[in-house]
This record gives structure tokens, C-alpha cells and sequence, in this order.
């Protein structure tokens, strides 16, 4: 299985463990490459949401249908999952099963602040994970076309 770490501030690198990003999984300050560290927070908040947005559309475009596995700590992120995903289901200590069964919904789900996140498709394949917030996203032997289309990092005009 081929791992690619994906972030906006560098765009998709593969790698086979999580001690070869050389960014760190999940990112630390010091590892944004210095254009991105430079931006002001707010930029940086819309150029992650713009790109994990993007990513997962295309995730849906190429699976259908996407089960994403959802833990979040807080009781206002929960009370968002539950609100957003009125057809969740609540397994134990803040984790929640949801579907993406439209694009529509994939704004939401990366409004949500989770701890953790997996993402599979209908069959069960991994193919996206978080490690602890949006600078740790993992794919799993992700599309080619993907790869390539979020291969350079994201332009911030």
C-alpha cells in the first residue's frame, strides 16, 4: 500500500511510514515551509479548507458513497456532528459513523473539528486518514489522477 501525506502549504508526497514525511505527521509549526508559516491563520484556515474540501469531492467523484468514522473530544463538536449528520450513528466516547452520500456534504464534515478521522469507501477501503487534525491526512493508495491534480501545493492569491 502506498501513504501519501497531503497538506496545501506542499501539496502530495508519498511515503511508506509516518517517520518519512519530512514535514512530520502531523505537522509541526516548524516544518510549514516558510511562504505558508508566514500567512496570516485566517488564510491558512481557508487554504485547508479549500484543499480537504477538494480532496474528499474527488474521493467521492472516484468511490461513491463514503463511510467517515469521526472522533471528536468536545461536547460543542459533537452536538456539530449530530446537527450536521442527522443520521449518525453514536458508537462511545465521541465516536460517530457517518455517510458523505453527496458533495454537498463534504463542506460539513471538514468544518468539523475531529480528533480523528477515516474515511472508506462502501466496500470498507481505507482511503484517507487523519492523524490528529488536518496538518496529519494520509491517503491510501489513493487514485493517480488525485495524486497528480494535488501533486504542487495550493496557490493563495
Amino acid at each position: 500500500m502506498n501513504l501519501y501525506h497531503t497538506h496545501p502549504s506542499f501539496g502530495t508526497i508519498i511515503f511508506r511510514s509516518l517517520g518519512e514525511s519530512p514535514f512530520g505527521v502531523p505537522m509541526v509549526e516548524d516544518k510549514y515551509p516558510a511562504w505558508w508559516a508566514e500567512l496570516d491563520e485566517c488564510v491558512q484556515d481557508a487554504g485547508i479548507e479549500t484543499w480537504f474540501n477538494a480532496i474528499i469531492v474527488e474521493l467521492f467523484k472516484s468511490f461513491g458513497r463514503l463511510q467517515v468514522r469521526i472522533v471528536v473530544s468536545f461536547t460543542e463538536e459533537r452536538r456539530r456532528v449530530e446537527e450536521i449528520f442527522p443520521e449518525h450513528i453514536y458508537h462511545k466516547r465521541g465516536l460517530y459513523t457517518v455517510t458523505i452520500a453527496s458533495e454537498e456534504s463534504v463542506p460539513a464534515l471538514v468544518s468539523i473539528n475531529p480528533d480523528e478521522t477515516t474515511i472508506s469507501t462502501s466496500d470498507g477501503r481505507v482511503v484517507l486518514s487523519f492523524v490528529e487534525c488536518w496538518e496529519g491526512v494520509l491517503l491510501h493508495d489513493p487514485p493517480a489522477e488525485l495524486v497528480a491534480r494535488f501533486r504542487h501545493p495550493l496557490e493563495i492569491k
